[in-house]
């Protein structure tokens, strides 16, 4: 299992998104993004999910390693 730090918004609580970060251990960094749909607790629900190495890839600005973006409803 390899640590990754992931990035998470909510969606638009009414007019900003909330932000969270955190590390999920997983074997993948899809398996990762997986982990952080299910666990993620917010009342306006998951908008956006990057997965990055490290908080160092993220603060550098480096591209997410994996990505997940909720679809239109």
């Amino acid at each position: 299992m390899i640590e990754y730090f992931i990035y998470e918004m909510s969606c638009a609580a009414p007019f900003v998104s909330d932000v969270q970060s955190r590390y999920i251990e997983a074997a993948s960094p899809e398996d990762a993004l997986s982990e952080a749909r299910k666990t993620y607790s917010h009342p306006c629900g998951l908008f956006s999910a990057a997965c990055y190495k490290s908080a160092d890839d993220f603060h550098r600005g480096y591209k997410p390693i994996a990505a997940w973006l909720r679809d239109k409803d």
